[in-house]
């Protein structure tokens, strides 16, 4: 019987392949991303324990043994797997990243119900042993917290570079926390990026469960009722860690004749995106080895641009008059960026105040182009076509 988790649920509704190399034990090309995350989870949980062992809130100066600990721990769990493991400059990062946590993190001592806390539950949502044969769901809370007896506080620790926030994790496991704790009356999931120290955070009621249980089962009855897992082309294709061992490949038209051929086509740009982007991750590999590759009248390499600018547009203008440029052209140089200037809008009625509402200019325009659908999760920070002007 295959179990279940949220990463096998995530892995399917990205694409049902992804979740076959998954179980089918397929190398990964992100081995090393999954080998740095090892090691700053493991020391977030060797730091938690000891700020709980010494009923301490920090405990800093314990920072570089810790991490040392974490390091030689992951260190020797990959040479067992023959696995090459992390150079000193990725070890150099990480400790960085480490003391960081430890710098803006204050452990609840005691709130702290669990630590790394490997939860298995059978098909009825009864506890059973982690490797029992009748776990049918597994999951793994990096922290599980009762700041009150009928209020859990669940904590996935993030320790990569994106802010990306995925609501069916949080759901996931205020569902487990749900079925395993009757007496919980309200559960708050917590994704913490800790390289950021920025965290995003729902909170979700008893009355949820109801329906939180019959959308993740939903989800399971249907990965159990596919038996082929075929490749599905589309939003995820291009960071795959298994594009190498995908069987999806372009099956070229001469022309668009119908709806079922427009969608073979993106299909098919999805493939050559994913296909393209592995062939630049190994160009920049070589050339940050080895420097830049001029060929066929194109240059490979790390190439500096931007120049020098302005941050202050008040700072600018006094410049500007310093140097005597006239008013009007330091002026006709200021742009106004409509990314930023959302954050003049009234945060009840979503608008512009009056003055600025009338000052404000219609610059909407179309372009064509494709960007992730709004089942598709995406960074908060990224913009589809750069950042706009709005004046």
């Amino acid at each position: 019987m295959n179990h279940h988790s949220f990463g096998s649920i995530s892995d399917y509704l990205d694409c049902p392949h992804k979740l076959r190399c998954r179980r089918e034990k397929v190398a990964s090309t992100l081995q090393e991303i999954g080998q740095a995350g090892k090691v700053l989870h493991a020391f977030f949980e060797f730091y938690v324990r000891a700020c709980l062992g010494a009923g301490a809130q920090t405990r800093l100066s314990l920072v570089p043994n810790l991490f040392e600990d974490a390091w030689n721990s992951c260190r020797h769990e990959a040479a067992e797997k023959g696995e090459t493991f992390l150079s000193p400059r990725q070890r150099e990062n990480l400790f960085e990243a480490a003391k960081a946590f430890a710098d803006t993190h204050l452990i609840d001592v005691d709130a702290v119900a669990a630590v790394e806390d490997r939860l298995a539950v059978d098909a009825s949502m009864r506890p059973v042993e982690w490797f029992d044969r009748s776990a049918w769901f597994r999951g793994v809370l990096d922290l599980l917290e009762f700041p009150e007896p009928t209020f859990a506080r669940i904590t996935d620790y993030k320790s990569g570079w994106k802010i990306e926030v995925d609501p069916l994790q949080m759901r996931v496991y205020a569902w487990l926390v749900f079925s395993l704790y009757p007496k919980v009356m309200r559960v708050e999931c917590v994704l913490d990026y800790t390289r950021f120290n920025v965290q995003r955070s729902q909170e979700f009621n008893r009355d949820d469960h109801a329906g939180l249980d019959g959308e993740i089962r939903g989800l399971i009855a249907r990965i159990d009722a596919d038996t082929e897992l075929l490749p599905t082309p589309g939003a995820a294709c291009a960071s795959c860690p298994y594009a190498g061992a995908c069987t999806a490949a372009v099956v070229p038209l001469r022309r668009i004749g119908s709806d079922e051929d427009a969608r073979r086509e993106v299909e098919n740009a999805a493939i050559l995106e994913r296909d393209l982007a592995a062939v630049k991750a190994r160009i920049r590999e070589w050339c940050e080895l080895n420097g830049p590759v001029d060929h066929n009248g194109l240059v490979w390499g790390h190439h500096a641009q931007g120049g020098l600018g302005f941050k202050s547009a008040e700072a600018f203008l006094a410049a500007t008059e310093q140097d005597g440029i006239e008013r009007k052209l330091a002026m006709a140089c200021l742009s106004v960026s409509g990314t930023k200037v959302k954050k003049l809008k009234d945060k009840k009625t979503g608008e512009f105040p009056p003055a600025l509402q009338a000052a404000a200019v219609n610059k909407r325009s179309v372009k064509f182009g494709a960007k992730k659908s709004s089942g598709a999760v995406a960074d908060e920070t990224e913009q589809a076509d750069g950042e706009e002007d709005a004046a």
